[in-house]
């Protein structure tokens, strides 16, 4: 008889050791995120196109803002009130000669003046408060206020430079008298 033949000792011992795949770099990206990070782009150059569009639009509101301050504190400086009335006047006018256009604001005066003041800013404190001094107040003679009713349209021109909004495309810019 013939001697059997020894077999290894470990079969497996052999074989080859297993090879991972390399492992997935994060560079570079898949397409799925070049396109979400296009569409942010876009997105951002949009907001930030918007966003000085709206600064530009509003400038003018902050330098009236600004003119306001100063006509406050020439006010309180000499308190001459024909004089401060009369640079609130000028001052309400090319704010909304800028908002509006010359061909809306140029030729109003008196009540239609305050009247669209009133209409534009959704209010009536021109017409009928404090704001009724802007019609007639920085012509007339011997015309004393209190520091309390001045007080009351530096507030009314504020409120009204943040807040106007444009006249409705089918709404008239001037009330008929």
């Amino acid at each position: 008889m013939t001697q059997p033949t020894a077999l290894p000792e470990d079969p497996l011992a052999a074989l080859r050791d297993i090879h991972l795949p390399a492992e997935v770099s994060f560079w570079p990206p898949a397409i799925g995120w070049w396109i979400i990070l296009g569409l942010l782009l876009v997105g951002l150059a949009f907001a930030i196109h918007a966003l000085i569009k709206r600064l530009r639009q509003t400038a003018y509101r902050r330098q009236a803002k600004r003119h306001l301050r100063a006509i406050k504190a020439d006010w309180q400086l000499h308190g001459d009130v024909r004089q401060t009335l009369k640079a609130l006047q000028e001052l309400m006018k090319r704010t909304a000669l800028t908002a509006f256009g010359r061909d809306q604001v140029a030729k109003l005066t008196g009540y239609r003046w305050t009247a669209f003041l009133d209409q534009t800013g959704d209010m009536t404190a021109f017409s009928l408060g404090a704001g009724e001094v802007l019609i007639d107040g920085p012509y007339r003679q011997g015309f004393d206020l209190t520091n309390d009713h001045v007080d009351a349209v530096f507030d009314l021109c504020d409120r009204w430079i943040r807040q106007h909004r444009p006249l409705g495309s089918n709404s008239e810019a001037v009330p008929h008298a």
